[in-house]
């Protein structure tokens, strides 16, 4: 009995990869390399633009809007650095096609929610532009981006956005279930967990 277990923690340290997850781009999907857009995959995300693994390939299949329109983005922090003592932020930009330039679409105050939706006015410009958000605790800064195509027809893919300030960008703050995944889940399917520090 103590064999077997000893045996099973064994595997476990050989295997499992320790990820500690700062900012997550939900809506719009983050471009990532693989097809898990859990937070397992917000990693390494300190070195800007987009993280430090972030893929150069642009995804195949980006979220569609319509120029000029509201758009509520969607950010997923796992791992909090709020302080109130020291006021943080959240910035969402976005690199037009064939721009090597952020343009700022909005910034907002950090607090201590781990689900942000951040309601944005996306540009008349068409084409497939990278959208980049920011969490900026003190001190520190952590990358996300994601691939929006911009076109003048669009039918499918606009979701329905939080209302839109006269100041010209609004912050909704959502209080969304966390998924309850089973730590066998992650030990095994993605063979690794989240550290909380």
């Amino acid at each position: 009995m103590h064999l077997g277990f000893t045996s099973s923690l064994a595997f476990l340290v050989n295997t499992v990869t320790i990820i500690c997850g700062h900012l997550c781009l939900t809506d719009p999907p983050q471009r990532l390399k693989t097809g898990n857009k859990t937070m397992v995959d917000c990693f390494q995300n300190s070195n800007p633009p987009c993280g430090k693994d972030f893929p150069s390939t642009p995804s195949d299949n980006p979220v569609t809007l319509r120029p000029g329109s509201e758009y509520a983005v969607h950010l997923h922090m796992p791992t909090r650095h709020f302080n109130p003592n020291v006021q943080g932020s959240y910035v969402i930009n976005i690199q037009l096609s064939g721009s090597q330039e952020f343009i700022a679409l909005g910034k907002w105050p950090d607090g201590p929610e781990e689900y942000k939706i951040l309601t944005v006015k996306i540009p008349k410009q068409s084409g497939q532009h990278l959208l980049q958000a920011i969490y900026q605790p003190a001190g520190r800064a952590y990358y996300s981006c994601a691939d929006v195509q911009v076109l003048d027809e669009v039918t499918a893919d606009s979701n329905q956005p939080a209302p839109f300030s006269a100041m010209g960008n609004s912050a909704t703050t959502t209080t969304i279930q966390r998924p309850i995944i089973p730590l066998v889940t992650l030990l095994f399917s993605y063979n690794s967990f989240v550290c909380w520090i």
